[in-house]
């Protein structure tokens, strides 16, 4: 964001909730002859913010002033989590799932999964864990994720479902296993 609105457009838009981890927003930037003329149109009225989202982003932005919004922001605090501990995080996971049973059975498996790169606007390195089942294939496998009590969203790749212990939060290895179980057992 900074680069772009230092590239010196006239407006510049971006996603509150994403860039920030605040409340789901669209944030706008620009020269004040820009912004005046967005603000005169009709549809201005239709898109701007409410008083809930405007005290939302509000305290999320006096996070990022203040400098505390890695520790009382939970998307942030999870993109800033460095490579030993989410290895960590996986390892543990994966002793977790494995040992109370969340993938026990003829070809069914709970994997480590080395380094994987994501590249939303920024490459992060996380580490994953895989999930397989040999009765069907990946996709198949990441739908009853979805579909289960708890849903789990994961997703898929080299026909292996990855878990990112970049996304889960204290206490949630319960229901990542609940919802294996029931993925893997429910093969109907």
């Amino acid at each position: 964001m900074a680069e772009s609105i230092a590239a010196g457009p006239d407006l510049v838009l971006f996603s509150g909730d994403k860039l920030l981890g605040g409340p789901q927003s669209g944030i706008l930037i620009g020269k004040k002859k820009a912004v005046e003329a967005i603000r005169k149109n009709p549809m201005y009225r239709a898109m701007r913010l409410d008083k809930l989202i405007l005290a939302a982003l509000e305290a999320t932005l006096r996070c990022h002033v203040e400098g505390d919004a890695a520790a009382t922001i939970p998307t942030i605090e999870r993109l800033n989590l460095a490579a030993p501990a989410l290895r960590a995080r996986r390892g543990a996971a994966h002793e977790n799932w494995e040992v109370r049973g969340a993938a026990r059975g003829r070809g069914r498996g709970v994997h480590v999964r080395g380094g994987e790169r994501q590249r939303p606007t920024i490459p992060l390195q996380t580490f994953c864990v895989g999930l397989s089942h040999a009765g069907f294939a990946a996709a198949e496998l990441a739908r009853r994720l979805r579909l289960s009590r708890p849903s789990v969203f994961a997703r898929v790749r080299d026909d292996r479902v990855l878990l990112d212990p970049r996304t889960l939060g204290p206490g949630d290895d319960e229901r990542v296993v609940e919802a294996i179980r029931h993925a893997f057992g429910s093969e109907s």
